[in-house]
């Protein structure tokens, strides 16, 4: 895989130079310094995960290299081999549809509303 490391800027740090840490799931320094690409100047900036690594959390922060500031930092869910992201996204996609069809059926009970209860089972 590539560009698993994202950041999104604000609007105004289009044309920096930044670079990432990256630090493994004890907090220890993994790799520091790994280049970062702007995609054409709109302020998206992507780096690739140093692969292979065991699976884990690992964290990361992308910093401007004119003076070491932080601009944003994130996480990864490595599996071993690729970016956990797809089933995250997924899972929480599952959940929305849980909670939206326990709502509809909530809405249908006589004598409630969603959040209340008036203490009668009718």
């Amino acid at each position: 895989m590539a560009n698993e490391l994202n950041y999104i800027g604000t609007g105004s740090t289009s044309g920096l130079t930044l670079a990432v840490d990256v630090f493994n799931p004890d907090g220890s320094l993994l790799q520091a310094d790994i280049a970062a690409t702007e995609a054409g100047s709109n302020d998206v900036y992507t780096s690739d995960f140093p692969a292979p690594q065991p699976t884990g959390k690992y964290m990361f922060r992308y910093k401007n290299t004119a003076d070491d500031s932080v601009v944003a930092i994130g996480e990864i869910v490595w599996d071993g081999v690729n970016q956990e992201e797809q089933a995250t996204t997924a899972l929480n996609s599952n959940i929305q549809k849980l909670i939206t069809a326990t709502f509809e059926i909530v809405k249908t009970m006589p004598n409630t509303r969603p959040g209340r209860f008036n203490g009668k089972i009718n």
